[in-house]
């Protein structure tokens, strides 16, 4: 008898026995994967992660690893783990994240497109049950559920950019930049001159992209001064409006209002 108690101690202290047992979820492995960073060390290629992420976005899946791009290291916690990423320079307006609660094994995938944040549960959980680290990356933005639907088609090209070097450039395309303030005394024109002397890799090309009839001039910096890990500076000026950006050069191309950057994402003239 004594036997018997104590066999039946020993079990409930096990966890045994007793229609309690806590069950691991599968996507608890995530919670060992601290420091790293979710794309660049393939945490998103992971399985099971990776099978959940397409079945919860569907056609949709694409486009939120396209927007993961920057990013930070994993810091998950004892009950839950968000990450997030998104497209370089445009943080604010595309961006993708996700969010793993391990005790109800429950994934939610979050897309910002723009101003609004697209939500995709796995479990029948409302818009008005949004974890708090959810929330709080939506911030103001508007956000809708996540629907499994055809792309919105990608920004097309209007055509290409005929580069020139800075010393083949025609007189007139720099005659231009002499008009254009970079500070209260720098033109644009002195700005480029001194770049070839440091010596920079400066390239100049004319383009209409708000569609009036007139050409703005495009100037483009490659040395170490001027680029960073993501590319090169990449500066538009046309009809007092202007872009900037840095980014891969020979992959941004003229679109309409604007250029269209290396990730695909139109950068209009303000």
């Amino acid at each position: 008898m004594q036997r018997a108690v104590l066999f039946v101690a020993l079990l409930t202290l096990l966890g045994c026995g007793n229609g309690h047992e806590t069950k691991q979820g599968e996507l608890a492995y995530l919670s060992g994967e601290q420091g790293k960073y979710p794309k660049r060390d393939s945490v998103l290629e992971s399985q099971p992660l990776k099978g959940r992420l397409q079945a919860l976005l569907g056609s949709r899946y694409d486009t939120y690893l396209k927007n993961w791009d920057a990013e930070g290291p994993l810091e998950p916690n004892a009950d839950q783990l968000f990450a997030t990423g998104c497209v370089s320079h445009f943080c604010d307006k595309f961006g993708s994240a996700l969010h793993v609660d391990f005790a109800k094994d429950e994934l939610i995938a979050l897309m910002r497109i723009k101003q609004q944040v697209e939500v995709f549960r796995e479990k029948e959980g409302g818009l008005d049950s949004l974890p708090t680290s959810v929330r709080e990356w939506i911030g103001q933005d508007r956000f809708v559920k996540g629907e499994v639907g055809p792309e919105t088609p990608p920004e097309e090209a209007t055509g290409y950019f005929a580069w020139k070097t800075w010393a083949d450039a025609p007189l007139t395309w720099k005659g231009v930049l002499k008009k254009i303030k970079v500070d209260g005394e720098l033109n644009v024109y002195q700005q480029a001159d001194q770049a070839t002397a440091m010596p920079c890799d400066v390239r100049l090309a004319r383009c209409d992209l708000d569609g009036d009839g007139l050409y703005g001039t495009i100037v483009t910096y490659s040395c170490d001064f001027w680029c960073g890990q993501v590319g090169c500076a990449f500066h538009v000026y046309e009809g007092g409006k202007e872009i900037h950006l840095v980014d891969v050069i020979d992959e941004v191309q003229p679109g309409k209002g604007g250029v269209i950057t290396s990730k695909g994402v139109l950068m209009e003239l303000k």
